[in-house]
């Protein structure tokens, strides 16, 4: 019996997860990117605005080619006139005190180890769509696992 926030009469309920379709999902992704070029970048905002770009490339990046970026392609992607290597190392940073992402200890250039739900490196825990076991990433805990 579990008598948790989940729970029905003290039984375990499922949660049901449905994955989005790749267009719905670009289409998502392409309006993040909007509002991210639409926000002021000037004065404080501007390592925001460059904290959430960072987290929003990794994941995108990670997602459709397989791998997480490496600080060259982020400065690239995030706008290489716009902000400077220093900035995207600071950024890096900032995310990882902020647990956004963990990067690999002592790795020069800066190297993402887990951004969450993903995790860069084999670990015991696969997370893909029920109908494709072969397409999938490594999740860092159980969390992340959960069954439809």
């Amino acid at each position: 019996m579990h008598d948790g926030p989940n729970s029905k009469k003290g039984k375990i309920s499922k949660k049901k997860f449905r994955i989005m379709s790749k267009s719905e999902n670009t289409k998502r992704l392409q309006k993040v990117v909007q509002h991210l070029q639409a926000v002021d970048t000037s004065g404080d905002n501007r390592e925001n605005v460059l904290d959430s770009r960072i987290h929003y490339e990794v994941l995108k990046h990670l997602t459709s080619v397989g791998h997480a970026p490496d600080v060259k392609t982020l400065h690239n992607l995030c706008g290489s006139k716009k902000y400077s290597l220093e900035d995207i190392n600071s950024s890096l940073d900032r995310l990882e005190e902020g647990h956004g992402l963990v990067l690999h200890p002592k790795s020069d250039p800066k190297k993402i180890w887990i951004i969450h739900p993903f995790s860069t490196t084999p670990t015991l825990f696969w997370v893909s769509k029920s109908d494709d076991e072969k397409n999938g990433w490594f999740a860092p805990c159980i969390w992340f696992v959960e069954k439809t």
